[in-house]
């Protein structure tokens, strides 16, 4: 259930792969969730937008990808649903930007340094992360740990 405006969960085994200038853009009540075995992948200059009420549904074992230019836009009843959060998997220029009250922002350009799990050959990091408690929607600096990228 969404308590506040702008939340990301996630369910066990999960995993939303960002590739190339990738972009979620969460407007308003929008969510995003992803199921058990769900993937979520943006690969170049794919965009998924959720405005307004729109969610996004990846159930078990569906996938969304959005390949090449593509754009996936929800402007009323959709979901995409996550329990859970275990990896967010972000390569190159990523932005991520989840709006109104708990937000995550990530601006990258070197993912070697900060994302030991990615090792892709990118260069000069400058970032800005905020993050987010996903169970109650504040940013939570201190608990970066507890979100495995």
């Amino acid at each position: 259930m969404v308590k506040r405006l702008g939340q990301i969960s996630a369910n066990i085994l999960e995993q939303i792969r960002f590739k190339r200038l990738g972009q979620i853009r969460v407007k308003r009540l929008g969510q995003i969730r992803v199921n058990i075995l769900g993937q979520i992948r943006v690969n170049i200059l794919g965009q998924i937008r959720v405005e307004g009420l729109g969610q996004i549904r990846a159930n078990r074992l569906g996938q969304i990808r959005v390949n090449r230019l593509g754009h996936i836009r929800v402007k009323r009843l959709g979901q995409i649903r996550v329990k859970r959060l275990t990896q967010i998997r972000v390569k190159r220029l990523t932005q991520i930007r989840v709006k109104r009250l708990g937000q995550i922002r990530v601006t990258i350009s070197d993912l070697n340094s900060f994302y030991p799990i990615l090792k892709l050959g990118c260069t000069q990091a400058t970032r800005e992360i905020e993050h987010v408690d996903f169970q109650h929607g504040r940013n939570v600096e201190e608990n970066r740990d507890n979100v495995t990228m």
